[in-house]
């Protein structure tokens, strides 16, 4: 193990029924670091998301944690379509109170949750109805809610999507304090401009992690090709940049 390694795969493979879904995937994960998990659709993003979180079986290859501290590590998932009811009538800080252990009083509960609010920004709206939450807000009550935990890792599925810039902005504060904290989080993601922007390391995934280091070293027309296939376009422009869009996704992505 790498010092600082915190989860390693090796040759993992996973499948629904005879489809193979992730193949032959290695990969190590160190304290502090935010990494893109980017790809087209069916690519296996979150296939690979619910594997790391225990989710998922896979049928070859293997997940090993490995913890700072004499705990378990403990992984905090935020799935594409969150299990928590935003209609419902509780307060924001009620629902960041609902990830936390049984064994908490009362009183720690509340203290935990609001210095989780904290750090999200969100401590004024603590009485405030999560039915009034813009999206930002909710992508933040639910890191809150990881915070709050204590987790170890982060791992994202597509939380950017549907949301404004500012809220964007409001949710990439949030992994900043993440990072600040030394805890590492995985964001799946479409946007290649954005991965490259905001993100150090990003992998690049279909079926097979097809590479993975710094976008500006990835980012080749070659591990493009081999990750978006048919979907891939290269456009010149007559600065000489090439553009790449991701037609299975709903737009273009340069």
């Amino acid at each position: 193990m790498r010092e600082g390694s915190l989860i390693e795969v090796s040759g993992l493979r996973v499948q629904y029924g005879n489809s193979v879904a992730l193949e032959n995937v290695s990969f190590q994960v160190h304290a502090g670091e935010r990494i893109a998990v980017v790809g087209p659709n069916g690519a296996g993003k979150s296939t690979l998301f619910h594997t790391l979180a225990g989710l998922k079986k896979a049928q070859a290859g293997s997940v090993l944690m490995h913890s700072t501290s004499n705990n378990p590590l403990n992984i905090a998932f935020l799935p594409q379509r969150p299990t928590l009811d935003w209609t419902f009538p509780m307060s924001v800080l009620d629902a960041v109170q609902l990830g936390l252990s049984l064994k908490l009083s009362r009183h720690e509960a509340k203290r935990e949750s609001l210095d989780a609010l904290d750090l999200v920004s969100l401590g004024d709206l603590a009485k405030t109805r999560i039915n009034r939450l813009s999206g930002g807000q909710q992508q933040r009550v639910l890191i809150a809610r990881a915070l709050a935990v204590k987790a170890d890792a982060l791992l994202m599925d597509e939380p950017l999507v549907g949301l404004d810039t500012p809220s964007r902005e409001s949710v990439f504060n949030c992994l900043d304090t993440l990072t600040e904290r030394n805890i590492p989080v995985m964001v799946a993601l479409h946007d290649l401009n954005l991965a490259a922007a905001r993100f150090s390391r990003t992998m690049l995934i279909n079926k097979t992690l097809i590479a993975d280091g710094k976008p500006t070293d990835i980012f080749t027309t070659e591990n493009l090709t081999a990750t978006y296939g048919s979907h891939l376009h290269v456009v010149r422009t007559e600065d000489g940049a090439v553009l790449v869009s991701d037609t299975c996704c709903g737009g273009g992505h340069g």
